[in-house]
């Protein structure tokens, strides 16, 4: 008979699914802390997807670097240089003679021909050129665009052609495996060094501004190497 009544309810439901039983009270019990669990895990998860996503929109660390020397060492060098400014270049070879506290700079053609001799001490600068004109001015970065084109930092290249950072305001470098300086950011500017085999000192330089791109190559050094 139970059968049946089984039978007959099943008909007159059209072929409805089956109303699944519900879980005893120990069921549920049993159940419980697996759902729990299982809550605890997704948690897990979407907390250390949201950490990852934190992680990789902060930016990159700042460079450590380890102590620089300081010292304002005395240097003789010679080469080549070309500076670039939008659309205007020009090429020279030059000569710098730098002592602490005062820059001689000696700039002439790729032919050989003098364009012009700039100098720089701590009462200001001037500069002669080829025809005898000569200009002064309180900091020699205004007298080397009217030489190159470009306003350089005369007093701040005096440190970095030795791949050295200006003590006078903050920087950031990169050394290569043997500790030299591979770049150098200070005061704006970006510089890419280049070394020739094991030397302490550096051969090429590449240094970025904002609408400036300078290039240097020395040809010789003279004076206490780093």
């Amino acid at each position: 008979m139970e059968q049946g009544r089984a039978g007959s309810r099943e008909g007159s439901l059209g072929g409805a699914a089956p109303v699944l039983a519900r879980p005893s009270g120990a069921a549920r019990d049993r159940q419980a802390p697996v759902a729990i669990a299982l809550r605890h895990a997704r948690r897990f998860v979407v907390a250390c997807a949201l950490a990852l996503a934190a992680c990789a929109s902060l930016p990159p660390p700042a460079v450590v670097d380890a102590p620089v020397d300081t010292a304002d060492a005395a240097f003789d060098a010679s080469g080549r240089l070309s500076a670039k400014r939008g659309g205007e270049g020009v090429a020279a070879h030059f000569r710098w003679e730098h002592r602490p506290g005062h820059d001689a700079i000696g700039l002439a053609t790729p032919m050989g021909a003098t364009l012009a001799r700039l100098t720089r001490d701590p009462g200001g600068a001037s500069i002669v050129f080829s025809d005898g004109r000569v200009e002064h001015a309180a900091d020699a970065q205004s007298l080397a665009a009217r030489a190159l084109g470009a306003p350089l930092p005369v007093e701040n290249l005096a440190w970095w052609l030795r791949a050295t950072p200006h003590p006078r305001s903050g920087y950031a470098i990169e050394r290569d495996a043997a500790g030299r300086v591979l770049v150098l950011r200070q005061d704006g500017w970006a510089l890419v060094y280049a070394y020739a085999g094991d030397a302490a000192r550096p051969q090429r330089v590449l240094a970025n501004y904002p609408d400036i791109d300078v290039r240097i190559v020395i040809d010789a050094w003279a004076g206490p190497a780093p």
